[in-house]
C-alpha cells in the first residue's frame, strides 16, 4: 500500500485539469508526505496530454478479459508501453482486472481465469510496470464470478502474486 491520495479514477486530466490542479494544491498544503495516484482506463489517443502533471504515480486498470469479442489480453502491454513512453518521468503501475462486475448494464460475462490473470500480471512486469495493485478486492469477494466462490477468487490472486514475489520482487 503506497498510502497515496487517489485523486482520480478514469478521468480525463486535460478536461479536468483545473479541478485536478485544485485538488493537488489542497493536498500539498495538507500533507507533503503522501504522493498522489490515479488510474487510467483508456488509450493515449483517447486521453492525450501530460497526465504526469496531475499525479505522482500513474496506474492503468485495463479490463481486456471480460468475454467481449472486441477485447484482447495484449491490451495490457500496449497501454503500459504507451504510458511509459508518454510519461517517462512517472512510475507506472498496473491494476489487473480480477473480478466480475455484476452491476454494469450489460454486465461483464466473466472474470479472468488464473492463466489469464497471470498473463496480465507478467505482461505488466515485462512492459515495465513498477508496481501491481489489485483493485477492489471487496468487489471480487462480494460478487464472485459465476461458478466461483470468494475463496477461489482470492486463491487466483494470491497464487499469482506469490509467484511474482518469488520471481521478481516489485
Amino acid at each position: 500500500n503506497l498510502l497515496c491520495y487517489y485523486t482520480y479514477d478514469e478521468q480525463n486530466p486535460i478536461r479536468m485539469g483545473d479541478e485536478l490542479a485544485w485538488i493537488n494544491r489542497i493536498l500539498t498544503d495538507v500533507d507533503l508526505d503522501h504522493p498522489t495516484a490515479c488510474a487510467m482506463n483508456r488509450d493515449y489517443a483517447t486521453r492525450p496530454g501530460s497526465i504526469a502533471r496531475t499525479v505522482d504515480f500513474i496506474g492503468y486498470d485495463v479490463y481486456p478479459v471480460t468475454g467481449y469479442s472486441n477485447q484482447d489480453i495484449s491490451t495490457v502491454t500496449e497501454r503500459l508501453e504507451v504510458g511509459k513512453k508518454t510519461n517517462p518521468n512517472r512510475p507506472i503501475y498496473f491494476m489487473p482486472q480480477g473480478f466480475w462486475y455484476n452491476t454494469r448494464v450489460e454486465g461483464d460475462l466473466r472474470a479472468p481465469t488464473q492463466e489469464e490473470f497471470r498473463n496480465m500480471v507478467f505482461q505488466a512486469i515485462i512492459a515495465g510496470a513498477s508496481m501491481l495493485e489489485t483493485y477492489s478486492f471487496n468487489s471480487a469477494t462480494n460478487t464472485p464470478s459465476p461458478g466461483r466462490t470468494a475463496e477461489e477468487e482470492w486463491k487466483i490472486i494470491a497464487t499469482v502474486y506469490d509467484e511474482v514475489s518469488y520471481l521478481e520482487p516489485i
